[in-house]
């Protein structure tokens, strides 16, 4: 009897070893049906296979994890209880600086050399919350929470950067970040700020341990104190 092959994995960044399904279509069929519809071929010229080639192991690594991202996506967010959210106001928090930044969602080592470019061709001064500004902003986002049926665990509005502490839910991170940026920044207009209020992007810091949530939201409560 013939040797059994082994089941091939993909390995995802956090280690999770996903089985890959069936092989994927020949590539055959893939240059057939590249973007001509069906029962239409095309000719590649041979010096110019490089890309072609690029794109159609990017079409069968697809193939390969459309079955799967849906349920490794549901399992791991199956064990998030929840989650931090922290974003900054303009200018205040550049990326290089020393006080270390984020990036892609990786926290980086300040970097001079960053920092500077980023100060150079930064638009506008930065950014600073009066006290005033800060109660404004906090209950324009609250208000938001409850419109949009979030349970909040914990808030707090610096002069230059806003923390807040989510139980788990299924609403997209990026759509809900978006709608507490907008409403606190129009009810910052409504009193007579102007220009840019908040930096782009955000940073959220996941738990999947109760303890280790009960801590973010400590942390963020040490700020109103």
């Amino acid at each position: 009897m013939g040797k059994t092959r082994p089941v091939p994995y993909f390995y995802a960044e956090n280690e999770i070893r996903i089985p890959c399904p069936p092989a994927p279509p020949p590539l055959s069929r893939l240059w057939r049906n590249r973007g001509l519809g069906k029962n239409k071929t095309t000719r590649i010229p041979r010096r110019r296979t490089g890309g072609y080639i690029k794109d159609i192991k990017n079409k069968c690594l697809e193939f390969c994890l459309r079955g799967h991202t849906s349920k490794l996506l549901s399992g791991i967010m199956a064990k998030t209880v929840g989650y931090m959210l922290t974003w900054t106001t303009y200018g205040s928090w550049l990326p290089g600086d020393e006080r270390k930044y984020t990036q892609h969602g990786k926290v980086l080592d300040g970097n001079e050399k960053i920092y500077k470019h980023a100060k150079k061709i930064q638009k506008s001064a930065a950014v600073k919350l009066t006290q005033k500004e800060k109660s404004i902003v906090e209950r324009a986002i609250i208000k938001e929470v409850e419109n949009i049926g979030q349970q909040l665990e914990a808030i707090a509005v610096c002069s230059n950067h806003v923390h807040m502490v989510f139980r788990w839910s299924y609403h997209p991170v990026k759509e809900v970040v978006s709608r507490y940026k907008n409403v606190s920044m129009f009810a910052l207009y409504d009193i007579g700020r102007t220009g840019r209020i908040w930096t782009k992007g955000y940073h959220t810091r996941f738990c999947d341990e109760e303890q280790i949530l009960a801590k973010q939201i400590e942390y963020v409560k040490r700020h109103n104190r």
